[in-house]
């Protein structure tokens, strides 16, 4: 071809994706602001399910809504350490994406949360999980939903929206399958090494790395300054850790992508600067959104979590209008 004409066609591509990413941008801001304090279309319909993945059972949730159709599906994947349904808010018997799967599923999507091996209800050890196994587990849940709730959902259309660590296996998972149709990323790590040494020492991190094949050890994690709790990690966790480069991952992602950011973040930070490293390697359309909140969006700020209610209003105008 000649090089002219092959010129011409990649400027085309690239303002042809910069205004489709623009348009999705202003339809997703519509669409927040029409939903964002409108009363809720549907019900929601939970079920606690598992199945078993190399030899582990692992426990989830089925979010449905009261609706009788087959509705797009999104996974929603907890930070480090949390359970499926992530921390409770403070005032209420909710939980974090318990509120999410409601208001989700008010606007006729479906969710499915689970604990990744080793984690709170589904069997495995704590010390034996890392970042590598956690994307089969995600895999395994999206081979579940394609074949066991095929009947129960469209599983031609799912998202995955992942919180902090979540949201890096969220976008592992996505750069290997290609049946994920877009990412919702909360506080996702652009950084690894250098976001989880908020928690853990960095000497820690790397007496972890040095670990026998197979072995673990008691970590400290330390929340503002002080010894939090320890927890069992093992060296393919310290390895991960260290390996792990999400950005990059996310160049073999080419579709629409949702980034939302506390601007308080003291563990992903500085924010916005650090969104804005992370999107700069997606090629295909995405959003940042910044909220004036923490690293968890102030979930603990009482019964109305506003600014957490916030971050899952514009999650689901994006899959509105995205799925």
């Amino acid at each position: 071809m000649n090089p002219k004409k092959s010129l011409v066609i990649i400027m085309l591509l690239v303002v042809c994706s910069w205004w489709l990413g623009a348009a999705q941008g202003d339809s997703v801001d519509k669409t927040y602001q029409r939903i964002r304090h409108a009363e809720l279309k549907y019900g929601v319909e939970e079920r606690i399910l598992s199945f078993v993945h190399e030899g582990n059972t692992i426990v989830c949730t089925l979010a449905l809504p009261k609706i009788n159709k087959k509705c797009p599906i999104v996974i929603l994947m907890p930070g480090f350490t949390g359970p499926r349904d992530e921390e409770i808010i403070p005032g209420t018997e909710e939980r974090v994406f318990g509120r999410t799967s409601r208001i989700l599923a008010g606007y006729g999507i479906a969710s499915f949360r689970f604990d990744w091996r080793g984690y709170n209800e589904s069997e495995g050890n704590f010390y034996d999980a890392c970042f590598t196994t956690e994307v089969s587990d995600t895999i395994a849940a999206i081979d579940f939903i394609c074949t066991e709730l095929r009947h129960h959902v469209d599983s031609t259309k799912i998202g995955i929206l992942g919180f902090s660590q979540g949201g890096l296996i969220g976008t592992l998972t996505a750069a290997k399958d290609k049946r994920v149709d877009t990412l919702v990323l909360w506080s996702a790590p652009t950084n690894p090494a250098m976001n989880w040494s908020m928690l853990i020492p960095m000497d820690t991190i790397v007496q972890g790395v040095k670990l026998p094949d197979g072995g673990w050890m008691e970590t400290p994690i330390v929340v503002d300054g002080q010894i939090f709790c320890y927890l069992p990690l093992g060296k393919n966790f310290f390895k991960d850790l260290i390996k792990a480069n999400p950005p990059a991952e996310l160049q073999k992602f080419k579709k629409p992508t949702l980034y939302l950011t506390g601007l308080k973040d003291t563990i992903v930070w500085p924010q916005p600067l650090m969104g804005e490293a992370y999107m700069r390697y997606h090629e295909g359309p995405h959003k940042i959104v910044t909220i004036d909140a923490d690293h968890e969006f102030d979930y603990w700020d009482g019964p109305v979590a506003e600014k957490l209610t916030d971050a899952i209003y514009w999650s689901t105008a994006w899959i509105i209008e995205i799925l």
